[in-house]
């Protein structure tokens, strides 16, 4: 198992809403890429319409994230 170094909650995080769940977190040395473990980029705009996105987490899904965000 590899540790964490570093872990960063949301500012605005709400437990009981599960708003905002989102932690950076720093792990203490790298790691392989494997099918179950690989980075994601993070979108920075929009995308046009008929394209498909990826969608990761555990928490819930709603339309604040981006005016165009619709899962």
């Amino acid at each position: 198992m590899v540790e964490a170094s570093l872990s960063v909650r949301h500012p605005e995080y709400n437990r009981p809403l599960l708003a905002n769940d989102l932690m950076l977190i720093k792990l203490d040395e790298s790691v392989s890429e494997s099918d179950t473990i690989r980075s994601i980029s993070i979108a920075s705009q929009c995308p046009t319409a008929g394209n498909s996105c990826l969608v990761s987490g555990w928490g819930l899904l709603a339309n604040e994230c981006l005016p165009c965000c619709s899962a």
